[in-house]
């Protein structure tokens, strides 16, 4: 525990003076713009709150892919990722604490997407269901550190971070029913999508919004939570055979 607290104050002074790590917050209002302008252009008034949840989905999954996929690659280039993986705490809780924080940080597009439709629309957006908010917040909070957790493990050995950064970004707008719900893809993508806890985690979202009663929501519970274990144990798997084996075979300086 001391480990992760340990790591989680080194990320967040990391992130306090990086303009990489505000990106998203700055453009959080242009995607606002976007999303909740198309549908309003469009005589859907009624859609502005899902539009504004598309932009704070995009902006957090944002934050979770350049960050995370950062904690290593940074260490790489500042020469710092040997000694980490040396150090006697074990090398995933260090990645575990960072990207925990970067994930609860991510955290603030919420209000700011928020803030910014009521100034942009003059529409304040209710949630019928803030339970069932709440939970879906905490649970993909927990997805976002289940997947920074295995960017990170992918990043170890990765000769061109912004390669995959840039593969793990664009495509899961779509795959992660980010701009438009999963129901409404082809039939062949949508158990694709499903694999991504995003899917979920939007699907929960939306249904909080939704002033009707929500239906499935057991389901949606259940698969955001599978889908995001099923991730971190991916990731730290991954990442403690990688790092095993860099030091097994004295390449960690050259991996």
């Amino acid at each position: 525990m001391r480990a992760v607290r340990a790591a989680a104050r080194l990320q967040w002074w990391l992130m306090r003076g990086g303009l990489d790590e505000r990106q998203s917050f700055v453009l959080a209002p242009l995607f606002v713009l976007l999303f909740a302008g198309v549908v309003r252009a469009r005589g859907h008034e009624e859609l502005t709150a899902q539009a504004a949840l598309g932009a704070t989905l995009v902006c957090l999954w944002n934050l979770c892919v350049q960050i995370s996929g950062g904690v290593v690659a940074n260490e790489r280039r500042f020469g710092t990722f040997e000694l980490t993986a040396a150090a006697p705490a074990p090398f995933p809780t260090v990645v575990i604490g960072r990207v925990t924080t970067v994930a609860a940080v991510a955290l603030l597009v919420v209000p700011e997407v928020w803030l910014a439709t009521l100034l942009f629309f003059g529409e304040a957006i209710e949630v019928p269901h803030p339970g069932l908010f709440l939970a879906g917040i905490v649970l993909i909070t927990f997805g976002m550190a289940a997947v920074g957790t295995l960017i990170a493990a992918l990043f170890v050995y990765a000769r061109n971070v912004v390669y995959l950064q840039v593969a793990f970004t664009y495509p899961f707008f779509i795959l992660g029913g980010l701009v438009v719900p999963v129901s409404l893809l082809p039939e062949w993508v949508q158990p694709v999508s499903r694999l991504v806890f995003l899917s979920w985690g939007a699907d929960l979202l939306r249904a909080a919004l939704n002033p009707e009663a929500p239906r499935d929501v057991g389901m949606q519970i259940a698969g955001l939570f599978t889908v995001s274990a099923l991730t971190f144990a991916a990731g730290w798997l991954l990442l403690t055979r990688l790092v095993d084996r860099a030091r097994g075979h004295g390449t960690l300086g050259r991996a």
